[in-house]
């Protein structure tokens, strides 16, 4: 096919549709042909939907990823030496954690100079994160809305001067509602964006504050939103899928990510707006002593190394405290595997049990839910 400027998108919808599974089960006639027994650099990325994928990756994603990065912090005001801060879902070592340090330090362009952990947040221990947050004195915040939302309460509750003003955050991996953005709004001073994208790297998209819509980067990938195999009308509600341009290692082309939006219209320079995101629920387990431990921070924040041994799994939660884990067995699944994750669950004062099935039940309308509860 002679591909041109003006024949491309026509081109691209002669394309089949694909998801994790088509990934999954072609493997190899998928990856670049520079990809070999040797490559060494691979992403895991958890998946909201409850299916682990592992990929080949390649180091032009940054440059892509650290553009658009720049691109949403200069529309916050940034400068050259202001100081960016991250909120999300690393895991802190022991030592650290016996000295109350519930950060790594990172010093990153794209992701800032420290990296503070949902994971360990608590009314004993926020004290430390705005002890150090007043101490570094950053101007750009980013980060998971639940762990945002958790210090702003902290900040409220306990009448905490900031020594410190910020130019903007942005809230990324959780939704958030209108009233999370007003309250963030409210409590930290600054404007609140959103933005949307995935560890595959196929969309970036921003919400300016005080909006519902996204808007996808053309310059990042290409996004559709489509129903039964076509493309929606303005206003209606379907699928995402997406197309990347930074993935070198495996091609991401009409790539199914599992989120639902509202389509908004595509702008004549091909940025594509998502009137609103449908898909990203809020879930949360409730541990021993009642509180809710969200999935994203806890789980895919983490980008664990289970999930390279478990092709598909899910979480049941009938009882307080108590977690079912419904596990789709992957090659080289061990005793050790299963081993820490619950070492995980339980320092959250999870109790968690194992089910090995061959297949996760979907539900009426053929999706998998990631938690039943």
């Amino acid at each position: 096919i002679n591909i041109t400027p003006q024949n491309a998108l026509e081109v691209l919808e002669r394309l089949p549709l694909i998801d994790k599974k088509t990934i999954r089960e072609e493997g190899r006639t998928l990856y670049s042909d520079r990809i070999t027994d040797l490559w060494d650099n691979w992403a895991n990325t958890g998946g909201s939907t409850g299916e682990p994928l592992r990929f080949p990756s390649h180091h032009t994603k940054l440059q892509f990823e650290g553009i658009h990065e720049m691109m949403l912090y200069q529309k916050m005001g940034i400068s050259i030496m202001d100081i960016i801060v991250s909120i999300d879902g690393q895991r802190i070592n022991e030592d650290k954690l016996s000295k109350h340090i519930y950060y790594n330090s990172m010093d990153s362009v794209m992701y800032g100079k420290a990296h503070f952990s949902t994971l360990y947040m608590s009314d004993e221990n926020l004290k430390y994160y705005v002890e150090e947050l007043n101490r570094m004195r950053p101007k750009i915040l980013r980060g998971y809305p639940s762990g945002i939302l958790d210090l702003c309460r902290f900040i409220n509750e306990n009448h905490i001067e900031l020594s410190f003003q910020l130019k903007g955050l942005y809230l990324t991996s959780e939704n958030f509602d209108d009233e999370d953005e007003k309250y963030i709004e409210q409590t930290l001073h600054c404007p609140v964006y959103g933005q949307y994208g995935q560890t595959e790297m196929c969309i970036f998209a921003i919400k300016e504050p005080h909006t519902t819509a996204y808007e996808c980067s053309p310059l990042y990938g290409i996004t559709e939103v489509i129903k039964d195999g076509k493309h929606v009308n303005i206003g209606e509600e379907g699928e995402i899928f997406v197309t990347s341009f930074c993935q070198r290692g495996l091609p991401f082309i009409r790539y199914a990510t599992g989120d639902l939006a509202v389509y908004g219209g595509t702008k004549e320079d091909g940025t594509v707006i998502l009137s609103s995101l449908k898909g990203r629920a809020k879930d949360y387990i409730i541990n021993s002593e009642g509180k809710k431990i969200y999935l994203v921070g806890f789980i895919f924040g983490g980008h664990l190394e289970a999930f390279n041994y478990i092709r598909s799994w899910q979480l049941e939660q009938n009882e307080i405290g108590k977690v079912n884990l419904r596990i789709v067995k992957n090659k080289g699944y061990s005793i050790e595997t299963e081993k820490k994750l619950k070492e995980i669950f339980l320092k959250e004062k999870i109790d968690i049990t194992f089910t090995y099935v061959e297949k996760i039940k979907k539900t009426n309308s053929g999706k998998q839910l990631f938690l039943i509860q």
